[in-house]
């Protein structure tokens, strides 16, 4: 049986990494001189440089501290909803500013690269509603001095939560005695990504939500076995420039009643109606009312970024201690 498991999961996995999503030449060999084919240079400075992590083509850009520049691939076919694991090499002369990575729905910046080629992996869950078909964007922002970057990929990813006493909980998420508490981790290693994401069409730059007109983020909180009896959600907006955030609350994710409104830089905390409760599940919606729409190519910062999200509820049964964690099955480091 134990054999037989082992190559059940062997068989899912292999299925699992064959379904990497295809890459415009995704190591930029094909071209000449500083043309590459499927990828588009923003603005100069930037280049084809021989000094490559394999073969003999690498892309770069180059800041002067105060610029911005990227190379963007052509559109990419993801998943609407889809998990992916994007890999890619990076190296960098710079000492200060930082590279911007990954696809446009979801970028990470990474920081200045050091002088020799680094293997960089980041997590992303594309966008559950709208479009998904986006491109790749590679480049810079207010760094000093020169990034290279080579061997582009992106896989499908699965998630693996923790399970304990029958729950099952991901990284950001806890029972401490009869609280269930979840801080989004967007500083960690998820990114966009955690187990209470239910759907979204909002960007995502690094740390952070990033609302424009009509963007949304969907969260589903449910703990297997135990009632909600009462919860509170709290969302900071770090960065503001116009709009409004507006907050609805679901039990079944179909009808929707008013929770508040932020309409200004800070820390929005809202108590949910008492009855709700009890629940199995309770669905927050974090909506932005907003004329302007989040620019494709140019790391439009939006009208407004959620910096944080936190909902805690006390919970039915007996009193417990759990702490959640994410690992996500893809294909390994090189």
């Amino acid at each position: 049986m134990k054999r037989m498991c082992s190559t059940l999961v062997c068989v899912l996995l292999g299925a699992l990494f064959a379904s990497g999503q295809e890459v415009p030449n995704p190591s930029f060999e094909v071209g000449q001189g500083d043309a590459v084919a499927g990828w588009t240079l923003s603005a100069p400075p930037g280049a084809v440089v021989s000094d490559a992590h394999s073969g003999q083509r690498a892309i770069a850009v180059t800041g002067d501290g105060d610029s911005t520049n990227h190379w963007l691939s052509e559109p990419i076919n993801f998943n609407p909803g889809g998990l992916y694991a994007i890999s890619y090499w990076a190296k960098s002369d710079a000492a200060a500013g930082t590279a911007v990575t990954g696809p446009l729905f979801a970028n990470v910046d990474i920081g200045a690269p050091p002088a020799e080629w680094k293997y960089y992996r980041q997590i992303a869950a594309a966008p559950s509603i709208g479009s998904a078909r986006q491109p790749l964007r590679f480049g810079q922002w207010h760094l000093n001095g020169t990034v290279m970057f080579d061997d582009i990929a992106i896989q499908r990813a699965e998630a693996v939560y923790h399970q304990e006493q029958g729950v099952v909980l991901g990284e950001g998420e806890k029972i401490s005695v009869n609280e269930y508490i979840f801080l989004a981790p967007f500083t960690g290693h998820c990114r966009n990504h955690s187990r209470p994401l239910y759907r979204h069409n909002a960007g995502f730059n690094t740390n952070r939500w990033v609302f424009g007109q009509d963007a949304e983020v969907v969260y589903c909180h449910e703990i297997a076995g135990r009632e909600q009896l009462a919860a509170t959600l709290t969302a900071n907006i770090g960065y503001y420039v116009g709009g409004k955030l507006v907050a609805t609350v679901s039990k079944d994710g179909q009808n929707w009643q008013p929770l508040g409104e932020q309409a200004d830089k800070g820390v929005l905390v809202l108590e949910l109606p008492k009855e709700l409760f009890p629940a199995q599940r309770i669905f927050i919606s974090l909506k932005a009312e907003a004329s302007k729409k989040v620019g494709a190519a140019d790391s439009d910062p939006g009208s407004f970024q959620i910096h944080s999200y936190e909902y805690r509820a006390s919970i039915s049964g007996s009193p417990t201690d759990i702490t959640g964690s994410t690992r996500y099955v893809h294909s390994s480091e090189p």
